[in-house]
């Protein structure tokens, strides 16, 4: 008959996870003004949103209006859009240029020559558009 033996069996250790996290910006608490300025820019958006939504036969899942430091807008995977406030006070082609350009990333999630020709064919004057963002983006998304 054969003696088995066994040892203490350790099992092998996981490493422990660091939690990391980061700092959130301190906030400045909102005047009134800048309250209601960011009640009535989401409402211009949305409105904005719902138009050319149904122009380009697109439907978004979620709309969020957000104070994002570097970003007019953004589109995910999921079907959401985000939109940085401040596109409400830009002029409107400027406006209807970002909306157009995050609903056709819904069908297009890259910049492909696809995605540029489902722009143009809703913007024609797109290029336009995004130098007068590139030349004004500091400036315009510094201000509140």
């Amino acid at each position: 008959m054969w003696k088995l033996i066994l040892g203490s069996v350790t099992k092998p250790r996981r490493a422990k996870r660091r939690v990391v996290r980061r700092r959130r910006r301190a906030q400045r608490p909102l005047s009134l003004v800048e309250q209601e300025q960011r009640y009535q820019a989401r409402g211009v958006i949305l409105e904005h949103v719902e138009h050319w939504s149904a122009v380009m036969e697109i439907t978004p899942k979620r709309v969020a209006v957000r104070n994002q430091r570097s970003r007019w807008g953004s589109a995910s995977s999921l079907g959401n859009l985000n939109f940085n406030w401040r596109i409400a006070g830009l002029p409107p082609g400027i406006r209807d240029y970002v909306i157009i350009h995050e609903l056709a990333h819904l069908r297009q999630m890259n910049h492909s020559p696809a995605f540029w020709a489902i722009v143009a064919g809703y913007c024609p004057g797109y290029k336009a558009h995004r130098k007068w963002l590139r030349e004004h983006s500091r400036s315009e998304q510094r201000l509140g």
